[in-house]
């Protein structure tokens, strides 16, 4: 069972009265500037300086909620592939920085009844940790709901996604407030996971490895949002789940990441000590790069994934054991290898 948070208070971070920014303008000129018309490649040629694709027929309008790094980046991949693209954001710089690419608005619950035509809400906000308890932060993502409620109620068919790594349920208890805020009408939200790096985030939207798509029961998701990523990549390449599971996965990839590096910086601390206590010259590096070799783990994407059994035989559970020692024989004040051993014997003690 979820525990979930009651919602949090507003994404605002600051005020404004929910001006329209005009292309090439700053923030704080924009909120006495009037507001202009669409932007097109012949009256802004700048704004599509990234790539040469035009608007094109049966386009989708895509309104990115939070646009930094992330939204950002898919901001300009849409564009590029002829989709109209509006952006809502908090801080007047990343306004500023985009104003002249596309149409930007400041983050109020006023203005944004403008805005019509919307096939897709795209939420791509911050969830840090809290100091408190490391926990991630959902403050953001429920401060959303105000202007995703304004965006809804001027467009009813419009599909919201959560983009931002979110505590597993937090889809479902968004869904439930922002349809109670709109008197029962029943909105479709659904999570899509990103896997992008800060260095290369267009590239990495323009060229994805894999698209994961949450629907509620991992149902078909509405075409709008599943024909968008067929302009990036081919069917094959799209995978369908819950959202609970698609929320989870985004917590573990990147946490799987975090372990593998983990595992290897245990490992050359567990080197220098042994170095340092026997006087000899273990270089980590040497074994970590040969690893990638010899070890099948490392050679065979797959290998290990398979959840359940698998630590059998007797050359895991062994090697594995005796790695745990030797953490507490040389001190390691953190029992990496210690805490393999102790959830696989769990898992084979279950296993039937």
């Amino acid at each position: 069972m979820f525990l979930f948070m009651k919602a949090l208070p507003a994404f605002s971070a600051v005020k404004s009265e929910g001006r329209l920014i005009p292309f090439g303008s700053s923030w704080k000129s924009a909120m006495k500037g009037p507001k202009l018309s669409t932007t097109t490649k012949e009256s802004h040629p700048e704004a599509f300086s990234h790539c040469a694709a035009v608007p094109k027929k049966g386009c989708k309008h895509i309104v990115q909620i939070g646009c930094g790094v992330v939204g950002a980046a898919y901001m300009k991949a849409f564009q590029c592939k002829g989709h109209k693209v509006t952006g809502i954001e908090a801080s007047p710089r990343i306004i500023d920085e985009l104003g002249s690419k596309f149409r930007m608005y400041h983050v109020s619950d006023d203005d944004m009844s403008e805005i019509s035509n919307v096939d897709l809400i795209l939420i791509s906000v911050p969830t840090p940790c809290k100091t408190e308890n490391g926990r991630l932060d959902m403050s953001y993502i429920f401060g959303t709901l105000d202007n995703v409620k304004a965006l809804v109620q001027n467009n009813p068919n419009s599909v919201v996604v959560i983009r931002s790594t979110v505590t597993p349920g937090t889809v479902c208890q968004y869904k439930d407030a922002l349809n109670d805020q709109l008197g029962g009408q029943q909105v479709e939200v659904l999570f899509q996971p990103e896997f992008l790096r800060a260095s290369s985030a267009l590239d990495d939207v323009m060229n994805p490895w894999h698209v994961v798509i949450g629907t509620h029961g991992g149902a078909e998701p509405p075409k709008a949002l599943y024909d968008i990523y067929l302009d990036f990549t081919d069917e094959s390449n799209i995978e369908i789940m819950s959202v609970e599971e698609a929320e989870l996965l985004k917590i573990f990839h990147n946490s799987f990441n975090a372990c593998k590096i983990s595992f290897f910086n245990q490992c050359n601390l567990l080197c220098k000590e042994i170095s340092k206590q026997n006087g000899k010259k273990i270089d980590a590096n040497t074994i970590a790069h040969t690893l990638v070799h010899t070890c099948e783990g490392l050679r065979n994407v797959e290998y290990g994934t398979k959840t359940g059994h698998g630590y059998y035989g007797s050359c895991l559970p062994k090697d594995s054991s005796e790695l745990k020692g030797l953490e507490a024989e040389y001190g390691l004040t953190s029992r990496l290898y210690a805490e393999v051993v102790n959830v696989n014997d769990e898992v084979v003690s279950i296993d039937k």
